[in-house]
């Protein structure tokens, strides 16, 4: 769980520092990156329940 939550906030900051590079990056590609980042906080979030 930890684990987990130190990945988010390591994401976030990667989330942050990228929006820095925004201008050097294509627009598009900085989105999918941000979507991406995003996507992989959400499922490093630990589950409720393991079968």
């Amino acid at each position: 769980m930890a684990k987990s939550k130190a990945h988010c906030r390591l994401f976030k900051a990667f989330n942050i520092f990228g929006l820095l590079f925004n201008f050097t990056l294509p627009i598009e590609r900085a989105f999918l990156i941000d979507v991406y980042i995003i996507s992989l906080c959400v499922h490093h979030q630990p589950p409720t329940a393991r079968p």
